[in-house]
């Protein structure tokens, strides 16, 4: 199962792709930025509902059948860093029918959240690489960073596709440069705090690239 945008994913739905059924799971990237703060249901259970902000668009989720509030198992949802969600859609259609929202389900919040360089590590990961993408003001602090991703993180972590992008947008050009790099959860808060959140980002993660469905 790959991964793919939150933005190409409800478009997927909405057009009513077959390769992705109310069943199928399919993986998307974000940050939940929603309290974490479970309701408790009418059969005592808890369920949790919130908010996955993408790159480029936003997807409301739910969570059933959580045993307790202070469950452990969503600890994971605090993370300040991307994470990636295995879902399943859900479609909320008006009286007449038609589309009203296109929602989400994560079944199992241990199994189905994953760190990003947990999911960079598994088979799916590897389509998936760095992007590097500042002004051209950026460019040296931007290749610093690169430079440092050259070398294994001692604290562990995964090797991955990299590539640096500078903007010259007075020239309306831009300058590649494509390289390898060791990524781990550490060097991404760094990237994340020094490059912003855009400056920072995951490519190869479209439905034709992919293989949603599989």
């Amino acid at each position: 199962m790959g991964l793919i945008d939150i933005e190409d994913f409800l478009a997927a739905v909405e057009e009513g792709e077959e390769r992705i059924g109310r069943s199928q799971k399919v993986r998307v990237m974000g940050m939940v930025t929603t309290e974490i703060k479970p309701q408790k249901g009418r059969d005592g259970d808890y369920f949790l509902r919130g908010v996955i902000e993408g790159h480029a668009a936003a997807l409301s989720f739910t969570i059933n059948g959580i045993e307790q509030a202070a469950s452990p198992a969503l600890e994971k949802l605090r993370s300040p860093l991307p994470l990636v969600f295995a879902v399943t859609p859900r479609i909320v259609r008006t009286e007449e029918g038609t589309i009203d929202r296109i929602e989400a389900t994560i079944h199992d919040p241990v199994a189905d959240v994953m760190t990003m360089t947990t999911y960079l590590s598994s088979e799916g990961g590897a389509q998936c690489g760095l992007l590097l993408e500042v002004d051209a003001t950026q460019g040296m602090l931007a290749a610093e960073e690169a430079s440092r991703l050259r070398t294994p993180d001692p604290s562990g972590g995964v090797e991955v596709p990299l590539v640096l992008k500078i903007r010259y947008p007075e020239k309306k050009k831009s300058a590649f440069f494509q390289g390898k790099g060791w990524l781990s959860e550490e060097r991404l808060r760094r990237l994340k705090s020094r490059l912003g959140p855009d400056g920072c980002r995951f490519y190869r993660c479209s439905v034709a690239q992919t293989g949603v469905g599989q």
